[in-house]
């Protein structure tokens, strides 16, 4: 009998060790993909946002989302709103965030996908948190330290008390809003001072923050924008101190009041300063001030120069008798979650990001070499809009007022109020001038005979001849449209409107010697109707003469620089995940076209 080695008995079949042996080849995982796939997959599912998200609101949201509970109305979200539409956008438009829930179900799938999905979505998304909302800052406390590291983008809402989201349409045209929940909270805090009880505890959970989870931030790698509304100059200085705590900042933006005030302003730019290690230099030597400096230049270098300062507006600069120099919206860089607004013109604020034009009065104290140089820059290169009382112009054909009332004879032209707020020496130097005119006559009724200019305009044309130098005048005037026209041949009824717009004219050959005179029927608008130029260029060629061209002299190159509202002029802009995120609708080429003024009606 034949001896059996042990294993004859323990062996498999044929088939169990092929089994066997496929089962020991090593497989293909999904870790086995290059990351750049994985990225592209973890994209796909909307890791990645193209707007911020709400630490305080997100669980909340996510689970009403898969509740249904929450009706997705397929509005936009506050941030591409409030990005995209400027001051256009209202509580009707834009109600909440409509971004579906982020996918954190592929935290269980394993520990290496989880490490690798926690470093993408803090490092490639925007974060907002408000010590108000719930849970106020405690997820930033349970954050852990390896999330802390890979945040990039922050903004924290330590004590907002400015929210005007809730305001009306009307009213947001004077100061900016600043985040969603203004619609629900309204005005959240008072200002926080460090003599009450409740401040104190706010200064103090933020200074063990500091200490806690201030440490685990990656130096040079954070983009922080920091509102904390303060009540005096020591509760401000006590929280610009807790904040130094924080390692090197990439970018910073630190708000300090809810209101401009310059010594709080300087407080917030020393802060920025040294979180991004930059010293702030301030001399205190008083010997200074004893040398008089004085300018060795000739006037021609330096108003070349002062050309590339902020003497010249990157708009049209807006002017009404009850409100001065209009306000303008947000630059919409000063934070990068637009959550609160942090630009220097309305807050005592300073922003490392923010592009806000602040008109450079430091430049007319210098001296007079300087002084004279700045004025004629500023006057001569501005362009100057006069407009009535509470009128703003929107930018889409529309004029916008509170009021909606005409000036009263007894009341002064706003074109003799702008000209008694500037020196006189300064009325010669204007080169650009613009005069909108409220309609007198709406378009549904026809012009009357007694529908005619009255004492405000005459004032306003002697004005014009008296105090302006006409021979380097380029002269703009808005005036509302009191008629739609649809047909290109001019009927009888078109010449009885432009009998009307005669009278309400009156004479013009007061402006005879005018550089450029550009008359427009209707308000600044992105659609061009060449029928309206039909009535008015030969109110132009009246004044002008018969060989004036105002389409070559560039009448309709001036609307391309009306933005006044807001609203975005960049082209097709995608999300992380490929989709279109503006515009938010298709346009129509018969209805909208894409740039302004590119499309013109018959």
């Amino acid at each position: 009998m034949v001896q059996r080695r042990l294993e004859f008995y323990s062996q498999q079949p044929p088939q169990a060790r092929q089994d066997e042996a496929a089962r020991r080849t090593p497989s293909v995982s999904f870790l086995d993909l290059p990351y750049n796939v994985r990225h592209r997959i973890y994209t796909l599912v909307d890791l990645v946002r193209f707007c911020p998200i709400n630490i305080n609101q997100e669980g909340l949201r996510a689970e009403a989302l898969r509740t249904g509970a929450k009706k997705r109305t397929g509005y936009s979200c506050f941030y591409t709103a409030r990005r995209f539409l400027g001051r256009d956008f209202g509580n009707e438009t834009v109600p909440s965030c409509e971004c579906p829930a982020l996918p954190v179900a592929l935290l269980y799938v394993s520990r290496s996908i989880s490490d690798e999905v926690c470093h993408i979505l803090y490092s490639e998304n925007a974060f907002t948190i408000s010590r108000s909302d719930l849970w106020g800052l405690s997820p930033l406390r349970n954050m852990g330290k390896r999330n802390a590291a890979s945040l990039r983008r922050l903004t924290i809402r330590l004590n907002n008390s400015q929210c005007t989201f809730d305001f009306k349409i009307e009213a947001a045209f004077d100061m900016p809003p600043c985040h969603p929940l203004c619609q629900s909270h309204g005005i959240h805090d008072a200002l926080l001072s460090n003599q009450t009880r409740q401040g104190g505890v706010v200064i103090q959970e933020w200074q063990d923050l500091c200490r806690t989870w201030g440490v685990h931030l990656e130096p040079g790698q954070l983009r922080l924008d920091f509102v904390c509304d303060t009540k005096d100059r020591a509760t401000a200085e006590q929280i610009s101190n807790t904040l130094t705590m924080l390692p090197q900042l990439q970018e910073c933006s630190v708000r300090l009041g809810c209101k401009p005030h310059w010594d709080t302003r300087m407080l917030s730019l020393r802060t920025t300063r040294r979180l991004q290690e930059a010293p702030f230099k301030c001399s205190n030597d008083r010997s200074i001030g004893k040398r008089a400096y004085s300018y060795y230049l000739p006037t021609e270098i330096l108003t070349r120069i002062l050309e590339y300062s902020d003497l010249i507006a990157p708009y049209d600069l807006e002017w009404r008798p009850d409100g001065g120099f209009a306000p303008y919206d947000c630059c919409k860089s000063c934070t990068s979650t637009l959550d609160c607004c942090t630009c220097s013109k309305y807050y005592a604020t300073h922003s490392t990001t923010c592009k806000c034009w602040l008109p450079p009065t430091a430049l007319f104290l210098v001296n007079r070499q300087v002084h004279d140089a700045a004025m004629t820059i500023f006057y001569g290169r501005n362009r100057f809009v006069a407009l009535p009382p509470g009128g703003r112009m929107n930018g889409n054909g529309y004029f916008i007022s509170k009021t909606r009332k005409l000036l009263k004879d007894s009341e002064d032209p706003p074109l003799a109020q702008f000209l008694a707020r500037i020196p006189q020496r300064a009325h010669a130097l204007i080169r650009y001038l613009i005069l909108v005119m409220p309609s007198t006559v709406p378009w549904y009724r026809r012009p009357a005979v007694e529908e005619d200019g009255g004492r405000v305009w005459v004032i306003t044309k002697e004005l014009v001849k008296q105090r302006l130098d006409l021979q380097q005048l380029q002269l703009s005037m808005y005036s509302e449209t009191i008629f739609y026209i649809h047909s290109d041949d001019l009927s009888p009824c078109w010449a009885d409107y432009a009998v009307a717009y005669s009278r309400m004219l009156g004479d013009l050959s007061v402006w005879r010697g005018l550089r450029d005179f550009f008359l427009y029927l209707q308000y600044p608008h992105p659609y061009r109707v060449r029928s309206f130029d039909k009535v008015a260029i030969p109110f132009e060629k009246a004044l002008m003469g018969d060989d004036y061209n105002s389409i070559e002299r560039g009448k309709w190159d001036e609307p391309l620089r009306l933005w006044y509202n807001g609203q975005s002029r960049e082209g097709t802009v995608y999300g992380p995940n490929g989709t279109r995120v503006w515009p938010f609708f298709d346009e129509d080429p018969e209805r909208s076209p894409p740039p302004p003024l590119a499309f013109e009606y018959a």
